[in-house]
C-alpha cells in the first residue's frame, strides 16, 4: 500500500520529534541553554517589575516614622552586641593564664558535617589577627572546639573564590580533620553519688550513621562502661598532661551522656554511649576564643561593623495568593538594574529581618517572610536583664505564619525563655548575618513558640537586600 504525504507526516511527527531533541540537548549541554533561560526570565518578569513600581497596595511609610523605627531596632542590636561583649566566660584551667583575654566572635557562616550538625564555624575575624590565641573555644565552661591554625584557603573545595578567605576558622569536637585525623579529647564521667573513682575514656567524632555527633571510646574500665545505665550524667574534660595532641585543661563540660542499645529480659544492653554537645553547632551564633594582650582592642569588641554588607535597594509587592499562611513578595531592583542577587541573602528593614530570597534571576527575585512554613530558622534569644538573664540558641521550622504572628517548633531539647524575651537572628550563611532583630517572644507551648513579626501588610514597600563581602579586618 502506498501512503500518502499526509499519513506520513502522522506517523513521523517532525515537530515532536523535533522538540524531543533540542530537549535532550539542553539535559546534556545546560551551559549551552543557560543564558537563553536567564533571558527568558527576565522577559516573563518584566511585568512584574513594572508592577512593583505603581503599586497602590504597597505600604509606604513616612520617612520620620521609619527611622525611628530603625533607631529603636539598632538599640536593640546593640544592646544584644553589648550583653555578648561583656559576657565572663569561666577561664578554662592553667593553659589559658592570666595574659589572655576572652574575645567573643561572630559565627558568619557553618560548614561541613551531616545530619544537622556543621563541623566547622568560620568567624568574623580574620587569623592573622590571631597570630597569638590559644588553640581552646569555649563558651562558657564548655569546649566546643580548636582555632585551626590555617585560615579559610583561596578557593573552596570546588575551586572557586572564598569569600571568608583569610578568616579564622574553627574545627568543632566532632570534626573528623581536614586529613581525616580527628581529634580525640580525654574525657571523665563521675558519678556524684558513688564512691568509685571516675570513669575515663575518649570522646571522638561519631560516624556519619550515628544519631549525635560524638561518641566515647577507649573506656578505662569497660565491665563498668557496660553497666552504664543512667543518660543524665555530664562528661568533661579530664585534663589529661600527656596528651600529644595539646593539653585541654580539666572541667570544661563536653556534653551529656546519651547511651543507646536493647532490652533483653528487664537488661538494658548498651551497644553505643554518646555524647550530646552542650551547644547544637547549626544555631551557634558566637564563640569565645582566648587571645593575649597584644591582641589590638578593636579585635576583642564583638560589632555590628565586623561582618560587612553590600545593602541593595529593592522594590516589593506582595503576590496575591488566597492566605496569609503562605506567600511571597516579589522584589526589584529599585535601580531597575539586572543585577541577580543569592539565594538565601537577607531582607532587612534597616536591622529587622523581614524575609530571605527564596529564588531570584537578573534584577528581581521572590522573597520568603520569616516564619515561612517548613523552612528552618536559626534564633538567638535574649531573656531579660535580671537574674534570669541569659541568651539561648535554638533552630526551629516554621509551622504557621498569620496576622503578625508566626509560630516555630523547636529542634532540639534547648530550653525556650518566658514571653518577652527579644528574638534575633543566629546568621544562616555568608548573605544573612547574625544579630538582626526578628522580634519578641509573645507565647511558649512545650515544643512551640510564638514571636511576634512584622504583619506582611505593614511591610515597608522599599528595603535592602544584604549581599556580605567578608569582614573588613
Amino acid at each position: 500500500m502506498i501512503q500518502t504525504r499526509s499519513s506520513l507526516r502522522t506517523l513521523f511527527p517532525v515537530s515532536l520529534y523535533a522538540g524531543l531533541l533540542v530537549a535532550v540537548l539542553a539535559l546534556l549541554q545546560p551551559q549551552a541553554v543557560r543564558g537563553v533561560e536567564g533571558w527568558s526570565a527576565v522577559a516573563i518578569a518584566q511585568p512584574l517589575r513594572f508592577w512593583t513600581g505603581f503599586d497602590l497596595t504597597a505600604h509606604r511609610v513616612g520617612a520620620e516614622r521609619r527611622e525611628a523605627g530603625q533607631r529603636d531596632v539598632a538599640r536593640r542590636v546593640e544592646s544584644l552586641l553589648h550583653r555578648l561583649d561583656r559576657t565572663a566566660p569561666a577561664r578554662p584551667g592553667t593553659v589559658v593564664d592570666q595574659r589572655h583575654l576572652p574575645t567573643v566572635r561572630a559565627v558568619v557562616e557553618r560548614r561541613g558535617g551531616v545530619r544537622g550538625w556543621p563541623s566547622r564555624l568560620v568567624l568574623d575575624v580574620r587569623r592573622d589577627a590571631l597570630a597569638d590565641a590559644a588553640h581552646l573555644v569555649t563558651r562558657g565552661t564548655a569546649l566546643v572546639g580548636f582555632l585551626d591554625p590555617d585560615p579559610v584557603p583561596e578557593r573552596d573545595e570546588r575551586g572557586r573564590p572564598d569569600r571568608w578567605a583569610g578568616h579564622a576558622q574553627v574545627r568543632l569536637l566532632h570534626d573528623h580533620g581536614a586529613e581525616g585525623l580527628p581529634r580525640r579529647v580525654p574525657a571523665r564521667l563521675r558519678v556524684e553519688d558513688s564512691d568509685a573513682p571516675a570513669l575515663a575514656f575518649l570522646v571522638e567524632p561519631a560516624s556519619a550513621l550515628d544519631r549525635l555527633p560524638l561518641r566515647c571510646a577507649l573506656f578505662d574500665d569497660p565491665y563498668r562502661a557496660a553497666r552504664l545505665r543512667r543518660t543524665d550524667l555530664e562528661v568533661e574534660t579530664s585534663g589529661l598532661a600527656d596528651d600529644p595532641l595539646g593539653v585541654v585543661p580539666q572541667g570544661l563540660g563536653l556534653g551529656s551522656l546519651e547511651i543507646y542499645g536493647y532490652s533483653d529480659g528487664g537488661l538494658a544492653v548498651p551497644i553505643g554511649v554518646y555524647v550530646r554537645p552542650h551547644h547544637r553547632s547549626a544555631s551557634l551564633s558566637h564563640v569565645v576564643l582566648w587571645t593575649t594582650l597584644s591582641v589590638p582592642d578593636e579585635v576583642r569588641r564583638l560589632r555590628a561593623g565586623a561582618w560587612s554588607a553590600r545593602r541593595v535597594a529593592l522594590r516589593l509587592t506582595r503576590l496575591p495568593v488566597p492566605t496569609d499562611v503562605r506567600f511571597r513578595w516579589m522584589a526589584a531592583l529599585r535601580d531597575d538594574g539586572f543585577e541577580s542577587l543569592p539565594v538565601g541573602a537577607a531582607v532587612v528593614d534597616g536591622e529587622r529581618l523581614i524575609g530571605v530570597l527564596e529564588s531570584t534571576g537578573p534584577g528581581f527575585g521572590m522573597v520568603a517572610p520569616f516564619g515561612q512554613p517548613g523552612r528552618i530558622w536559626s534564633l538567638v534569644l535574649e531573656r531579660g536583664t535580671g537574674d534570669g538573664a541569659g541568651i539561648v540558641e535554638v533552630q526551629a521550622r516554621g509551622e504557621v505564619r498569620q496576622a503578625g504572628q508566626v509560630m516555630l517548633r523547636r529542634i532540639g531539647d534547648e530550653e525556650l525563655p518566658a514571653p518577652g524575651a527579644e528574638v534575633f537572628t543566629a546568621g544562616a550563611g555568608p548573605d544573612e548575618p547574625p544579630f538582626l532583630w526578628v522580634g519578641r517572644l509573645v507565647a511558649v507551648d512545650g515544643e512551640r513558640f510564638v514571636v511576634e513579626h512584622v504583619e506582611a501588610a505593614a511591610v515597608p514597600h522599599e528595603l535592602d537586600a544584604l549581599i556580605g563581602g567578608g569582614s573588613a579586618r
